[in-house]
């Protein structure tokens, strides 16, 4: 087994603390781990608590990244929402390149890139409305990430694509319904009776560690990463009500009232991100952003997905009366070791 450490990027992030929960993973595996952050603060340290070399520096920074790279032989590379995501995932590919002995570049992308190919993306309107259930162009973050696999495509490098669905711990599926459900029970979005299968970030970040614990049989591979089941949010609605053992409703709202409700979870938030937030609800409300449930996270990990009533459990001190609003993500890696197969 290689003893070059393994490159983990976005490791002091939030959203969904994948990096971080990646890191643990590799390092409870015994595999040593670079961990690019971008501040060196509290989560920092707790990287080097669990063993992880820590390296501070900007994924859009040439010098930072050609550093960061020297001795890697596998990287998992992501980074938050961002109109330079492209530029910085094609950055880490030269830089990866030009080291050399690359074993796996395990890139985080998303689950519209398994349907978002130049001819789906050039039909007419009216074709491309009934393709996806809705009248919405592409995110700019969405396109991005299009345009980063097929840099990763030409780069020659040997990639594995994680395109995972939309997460549970998304501020649409956890934290804007938990300022809702606070006030009064009500999950308020705008989702009609449209279907999806958000995906637990536990099930993503552990595919994510045994595709860079034994690279070769998933170099080439696009895994397609979804929930255990398709619902709509009625039925998500009794998930919560079982989770949280209360009543929630579920009351489909205007496009209006979610940007209403964006703008109170984030005020003055960049609008790249927000953007992208509303693409994806939109997307999702018009019932096509998943069509058919994925069996890739079985496969891979021997066990179904975890569900969105079992991270709600899990999370469930946000739903209380006087939790804070702000981004938080507490651990759910135990879910699994919880589980009965």
């Amino acid at each position: 087994m290689s003893e070059a450490p393994i490159l983990v990027t976005s490791a002091g992030g939030q959203t969904g603390s994948i990096g971080r929960t990646i890191v643990r993973g590799l390092r409870e595996k015994g595999l040593p781990v670079r961990a690019f952050v971008r501040t060196d603060d509290e989560r920092a340290q707790s990287l080097r608590d669990m063993g992880a070399e820590v390296f501070v520096g900007d994924l859009l920074n040439p010098r930072d990244v050609t550093l960061a790279v020297k001795g890697v032989k596998r990287v998992y590379f992501s980074m938050s929402l961002n109109e330079y995501y492209s530029d910085a995932t094609i950055l880490m590919a030269a830089a990866m390149k030009r080291e050399g002995g690359c074993e796996i570049f395990v890139n985080m992308s998303d689950y519209e890139q398994c349907y978002m190919t130049l001819e789906t993306m050039s039909k007419p309107d009216d074709e491309r409305i009934a393709d996806l259930g809705c009248d919405v162009q592409w995110s700019p973050q969405q396109f991005v990430h299009w345009s980063a696999e097929r840099a990763l495509e030409w780069s020659g490098l040997p990639v594995c694509n994680i395109q995972a669905a939309m997460f549970v711990e998304n501020p649409i599926t956890l934290w804007m319904p938990a300022m809702t459900i606070k006030e009064n029970d009500v999950i308020w979005m705008p989702f009609g009776d449209a279907k999806t299968a958000p995906v637990a970030t536990v099930d993503v970040s552990d595919v994510c560690v045994k595709v860079l614990a034994n690279p070769a049989e998933h170099v080439g591979k696009n895994y397609e990463l979804t929930g255990p089941e398709l619902k709509n949010w009625y039925e998500f609605a009794e998930d919560f009500s079982e989770a949280l053992g209360r009543k929630i409703t579920y009351v489909p709202s205007t496009l209006q009232d979610f940007r209403d409700l964006r703008e109170k979870m984030a005020p003055g938030a960049p609008a790249h991100p927000m953007l992208h937030l509303e693409n994806l609800a939109i997307q999702n409300g018009g019932g096509r952003y998943i069509q058919a449930i994925s069996d890739d996270v079985e496969k891979l990990l021997g066990h179904p997905p975890v569900s969105l009533k079992e991270v709600i459990k899990a999370e469930a001190w946000r739903f209380e009366k006087g939790a804070a609003h702000h981004i938080q993500h507490r651990e759910v890696r135990e879910l699994n070791k919880s589980r009965a197969y």
